[in-house]
């Protein structure tokens, strides 16, 4: 009953949206253009036009009055960004980090906006849209980017038109649609370090001339591991995926055409979790750890040798804390996810402007099996209860959307408008079973393995009306404003728990539910409405100078933690949306004949009811708190220069700065923790990448260098405070907390500052048609930690190293 209610909701809806409808009318257009060409020759006279979609239709970067950034297809290839994290490099104020527990998910922040678990109860603050359909789940924004057209950084709130629970900012991908006109295709292949194999194959098809074309692209990846697991031999860190995709244009009549989508994406790899790097001493770690070696009797018998050998178990784990090539865990993790994507786009042209309608269906399967988030050979935070007991970390969801936009002109072309309304419906579970601290847990519960599962049936139906408008009150002054109406609504069925099992049978002896006054399931529900807004004035100083000022208010839908049971009683409350308030001016322009770029902006943004995920440590179990900040001040400016030189010589430069502050913070536990700091936020970014092309022989050559600086950040948000009397004390739960472990969680969390250089050549010869690209990454070879997960209350910090220094050769030929 469940699947039938959720189909009809979302197919009525899309079927409503389709028959109202249809998609992109030229939307080849709707891609950031390059400002060089790809291949060596005769430097450009001028920067090219930057064409982005901001305001659902084509329109100069230039003249469009909000941060943006963005790169065309061919742009990213230049930048050798492989993956999706890697547009993240040369992006002001765009973090993307891998996800603390499973390398098929990220974690993004914007302009330090960022939600720091991929929970399904949990809704991500910068929002992804990949071909005009919002991705709901981070897990498949690790895939290899394959034929993409462009990529669009949409900074601060999207108020209005990109309103879908997007407080930090939206990412637009675009891939690229069949062409009608000629047969044409490329074969890639890639061969790099630790045995890289890559293979990327496109083909566009015309089927009927002008009316009918098709294209498929298909990418495979292999890659050997590189982080040898101590204890087994096992090899970690491996790439193992495909991502196949078709498209279908039908252009029947010069003002409709419709656009037919599907997509797959799978990876099966073992996980690299990183690397114990800090554990308090003669804590609970040491004690599970002498538990682990000498047994209970042992360790009983005499507490200080138990102690003591536990202490030097972890310190040998710890000793690997920076190797990026070895690793000590008690389980091998497997991460396995299948992400299926299905879309049909319908663009309309009329008279009065274009409609345009995208109905969309996507599912993502994920699973984590014996996970092991404390990165260490103990047990101390342990998820390989699936490999014995059959439990498995699953999070599978499905979402269906729908969208109809009108876009026009009115009042003589004085008038740009865009109305539209979205439906969307997201069902599925999520399941994340865990055992802390086994053996310890043994001698509470008389010798019987205890598993805490945390399992989840999620619903959510959402509906958004907007409107925008921009108002040319002459050549030089406009003004736009937009407002967004949005209603979620949420449930969440929980079957929460501790399953207590025979450790010898495997048998489950009796299960304790953690609603124990309700009994499991336990359900709740609740509606949240919200409204966003935008507002600008943009006036053109000259032809080739915009200066603007914007304002625009953002919401974040409420809701539920999964992660909650009845003794942890805030764990159970709902959570207020999140609202976002943004400020920002800025200029825009290019200058002596359009050979220098430089966009300037400013901003502040005042966040009310942030939402913060607090992990609790409950009787030996791990619980999520999610509630909501009193109030955070962000002050940010970011800037891009691009230059062209002369004989082949052009420069891009980009930096940022970012300095959050939280106004008020006190937490469910009535603790100040206003000076907790703030995840994936780095204070400074900046980048240069000098590049040249020119000819050599009877080829071209091209060559550009990336230098990437950051400043210190903390990766996960785990703080400390000290009272009155100058004592440390664990902002998450109280507990008095010694110098020394404050620092030694802190070097767990920290990304020290650091600058990356990444580098590539390619040469081009045969008319073209072959491209030949030697590349390298990280080729410093930095060990910083990228990711990190810090629990004071278990004792423990951990962090995720930078893959190491990685090299190779890509071929392309063209046809």
């Amino acid at each position: 009953m469940h699947c039938k209610k959720a189909l009809g909701y979302s197919t009525l809806g899309a079927l409503a949206v389709a028959l109202a409808a249809s998609p992109a009318m030229g939307q080849e257009v709707h891609q950031a253009q390059q400002s060089t060409p790809a291949q060596g020759g005769a430097s450009p006279a001028q920067l090219e036009e930057i064409v982005v979609t901001a305001r659902k239709v084509a329109e100069n970067i230039q003249n469009v009055p909000i941060a943006i950034t963005a790169y065309s297809g061919d742009e990213l290839k230049r930048q050798n960004a492989q993956t999706f994290p890697d547009v993240a490099t040369l992006t002001p104020s765009l973090q993307i980090a891998p996800s603390q527990t499973s390398s098929a998910a990220v974690i993004i922040q914007m302009r330090g906006q960022v939600q720091q678990d991929t929970l399904a109860t949990l809704d991500p603050s910068v929002g992804t849209y990949v071909d005009g359909i919002y991705w709901a789940r981070a897990y498949g924004l690790t895939a290899t980017l394959v034929d993409v057209a462009g990529f669009q950084a949409l900074k601060g709130p999207q108020g209005t038109l990109f309103g879908r629970n997007t407080t930090g900012g939206a990412m637009l991908i675009n891939t690229k649609d069949p062409e009608l006109e000629g047969l044409s295709g490329s074969l890639s292949g890639t061969y790099g370090r630790f045995n890289q194999q890559s293979l990327t194959g496109i083909l566009n098809v015309p089927i009927v001339t002008d009316v009918l074309a098709a294209r498929i692209a298909y990418s495979g990846n292999r890659r050997d591991g590189y982080a040898r697991e101590v204890n087994t031999g096992t090899m970690l860190n491996n790439v193992n995926d495909y991502t196949i995709r078709g498209k279908v244009l039908i252009h029947p009549t010069e003002n409709f055409r419709l656009l037919l989508s599907g997509e797959k994406y799978h990876t099966d790899t073992l996980q690299d979790m990183g690397r114990l790097a800090y554990f308090s001493p003669n804590g609970l770690p040491s004690f599970e750890a002498g538990l682990e070696a000498l047994g209970p009797a042992g360790c009983l018998a005499n507490q200080a040798a138990c102690l003591a050998r536990g202490n030097a178990i972890l310190a040998k784990d710890v000793g690997l804390a920076t190797s990026q090539y070895q690793t000590s865990l008690s389980s091998i993790p497997r991460a396995i996810l299948t992400a299926k994507t299905f879309s049909a786009t319908a663009t309309l042209g009329t008279s009065f402007g274009e409609i345009k309608a995208i109905g969309g269906y996507r599912s993502t399967d994920s699973q984590l099996i014996n996970s092991d988030p404390d990165a260490s050979s103990v047990r101390i935070l342990y998820g390989a209860a699936a490999d014995k007991y059959g439990f498995a970390a699953r999070q599978a969801m499905e979402q269906w959307s729908g969208e109809l936009t009108v876009t026009g002109k009115a009042l003589a072309g004085a008038l740009d408008y865009a109305v539209g309304g979205f439906l969307f419906h997201e069902f599925g579970n999520d399941d994340t079973p865990s055992s802390t601290l086994p053996e310890l847990s043994k001698l509470q519960t008389g010798g019987l393995g205890a598993i805490t599962d945390y399992f989840g049936k999620i619903d959510t139906k959402s509906v958004g009306v907007y409107g925008q408008s921009t108002y040319h009150v002459n050549d030089k002054l406009s003004v736009t404003g937009g407002l967004r109406w949005s209603r979620d609504k949420r449930s969440l069925v929980s079957s929460n728990g501790t399953y207590l099992v025979d450790p010898n049978s495997t048998a489950i002896v009796s299960f304790l539910c953690g609603f124990p006054a309700q009994g499991c399931p336990n359900a709740r529900s609740g509606s949240f409405d919200g409204v966003a807004y935008t507002a600008s004035i943009d006036y053109k100083i000259n032809r080739d100078v915009l200066a603007y000022l914007k304002t625009a208010k953002g919401f974040r839908s409420g809701g539920f933690a999964l992660r909650g049971i009845a003794a942890v009683p805030a764990s159970l409350l709902p959570f207020a949306p999140e609202i976002v308030y943004s400020y920002e001016g800025g200029i825009k322009s290019e200058l002596f004949d359009r050979k220098l770029r430089i966009n300037l902006a400013t901003y502040y943004t005042h966040t009310t009811n942030k939402q913060i995920s607090t992990l609790v440590a409950q009787n030996n179990a791990i619980v999520t708190v999610a509630s909501n900040a009193g109030a955070v001040d962000i002050y940010g400016a970011e800037l891009e220069v691009t230059a062209l030189l002369g004989g082949g010589f052009q420069v891009n430069a980009t930096a940022a700065y970012t300095k959050p502050k939280y106004a008020s913070f006190i937490d469910f536990n009535n603790f100040d923790r206003s000076h907790e700091p703030f995840q994936l936020t780095p204070r400074w970014t900046a980048s240069l990448s000098p590049r040249w092309h020119g000819d050599v022989g009877s080829g071209k050559l091209a060559l550009q260098t990336d230098l990437v600086y950051q400043s210190s950040q903390f990766n996960y948000p785990q703080g400390f405070y000290q009272d009155s009397s100058g004592v440390y004390h664990d902002s998450e739960n109280g507990a008095v907390t010694s110098a020394a472990d404050v620092a030694g969680y802190n070097f767990a969390n920290v990304d020290k500052e650091h600058v990356v250089i990444n580098a590539n050549a390619t040469l081009t010869v045969l008319d073209g048609k072959l491209d030949l690209t030697l590349w390298g990454k990280n080729l410093t070879n930095l060990k910083d930690y990228v990711s990190s997960l810090t629990l004071p209350a278990l004792g423990f910090g951990r962090g995720i190293l930078r893959e190491p220094r990685t090299y190779g050769m890509t071929a392309t030929v063209r046809f």
